[in-house]
């Protein structure tokens, strides 16, 4: 594993670290990535959830279908057994490797799964705990439909990785919805796979909501990888960069996904990073010089780790196109591919 600083367990870590290079494959050719999550896989995942009073937004288990890192997911096994799955490999002489973790009891879902051992012996039908997750993953994807539906003219997601929401829309709503939209931006934003707490959630919007009145004087607040603060009339969702992130080499395929946050191409051996500070500063100068955007958004925008090519290349910069933010934004990442080699991307 990559050494760096990362929220949870090995387990976490190494599930991140899988994940990034499906993803880099998946990209690279174009493929969809197909995951053998099993049947007792989604009933220990709704347990764990239950457990840590996920709520109803996060009780929904995990889904067949999903979208993640520019490429789609899908889990065609949810519904087979593990028991079933190990006779068909055995039938068809298929070999396959069992994680000497999933034995281990320090581990939460290891936990769990001794547990479901507690069910059978008192008749009691995971099934049921299986068709409750499915019924309520169908109905929580339909509502989170409609309230982005209703409030996608309200909040803008901007090609340099953040987000600005409209501060009078944003307290005109009832916590509930706020709740939906916040988590999916702050994941969306900060980059990461699993959701924000609910208990820190529930505790920012109505931190939030204390400042109502004079949201200019409301600190910033963190969450899930992301700075949250006031800004020219705006709510806006940065990406936090609290250390720096190991520099990722496009070699053998040309495309990876980075930070869980962008899609990077280019040529061969070309490593990208985010910028240190004082590049970050030295972007910002040259392409924000009347401080029109948030000055968080530099440090968080993969470039080309070879700071002399970075620094001669910005030097060189032809200004004429930059007179607003939104030529900014696309002039920024045209001249990173022109010069710098490299393609970059925002998903979302």
């Amino acid at each position: 594993l990559e050494l760096q600083t990362i929220n949870g367990g090995i387990q976490e870590r190494a599930r991140n670290e899988r994940f990034k290079v499906f993803f880099d494959i998946s990209n690279s050719k174009n493929s969809i990535l197909a995951i053998a999550q099993n049947y007792e896989d989604q009933v220990e995942t709704l347990l764990m959830r239950m457990f840590k009073n996920s709520g109803f937004f996060g009780a929904g288990g995990i889904k067949e279908l999903s979208f993640r890192n520019n490429t789609f997911i899908i889990r065609p096994l949810l519904k087979f057994s593990k028991k079933r799955l190990i006779e068909t490999c055995d039938i068809n002489k298929l070999n396959f490797f069992i994680d000497p973790s999933n034995f281990d009891s320090k581990f939460e879902r290891v936990r769990i799964r001794h547990s479901l051992k507690y069910f059978n012996k008192i008749n009691f039908d995971i099934s049921q705990i299986y068709m409750m997750g499915s019924a309520i993953t169908k109905i929580s994807n339909e509502i989170e439909k409609i309230f982005f539906a209703k409030a996608k003219d309200n909040f803008t997601i901007h090609p340099l990785g953040w987000v600005s929401i409209d501060s009078d829309w944003f307290f005109k709503n009832p916590k509930v919805i706020l709740i939906v939209i916040m988590r999916k931006l702050l994941m969306q934003i900060g980059g990461t796979i699993n959701p924000p707490n609910r208990e820190k959630l529930n505790n920012l919007i109505d931190f939030m909501f204390n400042y109502k009145t004079n949201f200019y004087e409301m600190p910033s607040k963190t969450l899930a990888g992301c700075k949250i603060r006031f800004w020219k009339d705006k709510i806006i969702i940065l990406r936090l960069v609290r250390s720096e992130l190991p520099f990722r080499l496009i070699k053998n395929w040309n495309k990876i996904i980075f930070d869980n946050r962008w899609l990077v191409s280019g040529n061969k051996n070309i490593k990208v990073q985010y910028p240190s500070k004082i590049n970050a500063l030295f972007l910002r100068k040259k392409f924000d010089k009347k401080k029109e955007l948030p000055w968080e958004i530099w440090t968080a925008i993969p470039i080309c780790s070879d700071r002399s090519l970075l620094k001669s290349s910005i030097l060189n910069l032809d200004e004429s196109n930059l007179n607003n933010h939104l030529n900014r934004d696309s002039e920024f990442i045209n001249y990173m591919c022109y010069v710098n080699k490299i393609k970059i991307e925002f998903l979302f």
